[in-house]
């Protein structure tokens, strides 16, 4: 439905629905059930906002709004990928997102992050690369997950993630590094948690340092994401 932009080789198995305006690029596999586009889910908006938000007009900021899915990505039965109430909810590459996976409206999702088996992430989270979203765990809005991180199934995550750590429970608590994942990108974590407790002579892998700095940013460029949004939210609410 409206505008959407379609790559190469792209599956699309049967009772889909895309719902634009989207971009998607290439290799892409969608299987059966799949929703793409529907509205934003938020009690403010009425019946007549939602008819908006499928044909495409965002009624909250009167701007265009988008849905970029990249390249080399799976959707499993039954996920759902929603409208953004701002301006962008994007997906990155080779991602793999499990049976009834939830992705939110104005969500940020890096390359390379699995999504299990009925995840729900709540809206403006962000994702950054190379993480894994355990069966079940729910994320909090506005909160961003750092890179090479695993979550345990089924915990409550109510605040930002440092990159690397390894979290469970509900809420959830860093229990320590993701051995699994920086050993296996950097040989050794032995210099994660000397990171993680603020020891600024501390020797760390330039990679990982490039993340750690687009983390610290990621949760700057949230927070002005969140005062943005409650301010329009204020207007649009006495409007």
């Amino acid at each position: 439905e409206g505008h959407v932009e379609l790559g190469s080789n792209n599956f699309i198995g049967p009772y889909c629905r895309i719902s634009g305006p989207i971009e998607i690029g290439n290799n892409n596999y969608f299987d059966s059930f799949v929703s793409i586009g529907s509205p934003p889910q938020d009690d403010m908006f009425t019946l007549k906002n939602h008819l908006s938000f499928l044909a495409g007009k965002n009624i909250f900021t009167n701007e265009d709004s988008l849905i970029r899915i990249g390249s080399g990505n799976f959707f499993r039965e039954f996920v759902t990928v929603h409208k953004p109430i701002m301006s962008l909810t994007a997906i990155g590459d080779e991602c793999y997102f499990m049976t009834q996976a939830h992705i939110p409206h104005d969500a940020l999702i890096h390359n390379r992050v699995k999504v299990a088996n009925s995840t729900q992430l709540g809206g403006f989270a962000v994702v950054q690369s190379d993480s894994y979203l355990g069966l079940g765990s729910t994320v909090l809005q506005f909160s961003v997950i750092g890179g090479m991180t695993m979550i345990g199934m089924n915990s409550s995550v109510s605040r930002h993630v440092f990159p690397g750590s390894l979290v469970a429970g509900s809420p959830a608590k860093t229990i320590g590094p993701n051995f699994t994942k920086l050993n296996r990108y950097f040989g050794n974590s032995r210099w994660w948690q000397a990171l993680r407790d603020g020891e600024t002579d501390t020797e760390i892998p330039e990679e990982f340092n490039t993340l750690l700095t687009e983390f610290h940013d990621l949760k700057k460029v949230n927070n002005e994401r969140k005062i943005d949004f409650e301010s329009k939210r204020n207007l649009f609410r006495h409007s």
